[in-house]
């Protein structure tokens, strides 16, 4: 935690590929919001940003894969999770790491859409997720807020760092 810390902090804004996502992601790290809505990440995106970052165990699945995978106590470390939406090849981003033999689920939108889920591995697994609301419905921030769970590790508060 403190050495993806450090590799924040030490950003530029000219350094990391001059990268306008690695840019944002630093300010919201750093200053805690993002100020307005923002461009939805894609997938290729977001991992490529989580390599940058020293997340290189991260992986991403779907929801499905996701719960089948925790079922056989098999999730990856770090993990984006795809939550698709019923509206076609949109959908939501969540994320989650295991430490000490417990999940840490992370939902912007606090438990929409992802409760049952979360109930299918409680029953097996020792789970935490949030349920507090971090993101207004009608953004595309969740792939920000997804990707910031996975550095500040269950600290999502870090959204509304202190002075």
């Amino acid at each position: 935690m403190d050495k993806l810390k450090s590799k924040i902090e030490t950003i530029t804004h000219d350094e990391i590929d001059t990268s306008s996502e690695m840019k944002i992601f630093k300010d919201l790290y750093l200053y805690g919001n993002l100020n307005k809505d923002s461009k939805p990440l894609s997938g290729k995106k977001m991992l490529s940003m989580a390599k940058q970052l020293g997340l290189d165990d991260c992986k991403i699945l779907n929801i499905d894969e996701y719960v089948s995978a925790c079922l056989k106590n098999s999730e990856p470390k770090n993990c984006i999770i795809f939550v698709p939406s019923d509206k076609g090849p949109i959908g939501h981003w969540t994320s989650s790491y295991t430490q000490n033999n417990t999940i840490y689920f992370f939902n912007s939108l606090g438990n929409v859409k992802t409760q049952a889920a979360i109930n299918r591995i409680k029953r097996v697994r020792n789970i935490t997720a949030n349920s507090k609301v971090y993101q207004n419905n009608s953004t595309s921030n969740c792939g920000w807020l997804a990707l910031l769970h996975l550095v500040a590790h269950a600290k999502p508060s870090v959204v509304q760092k202190e002075a």
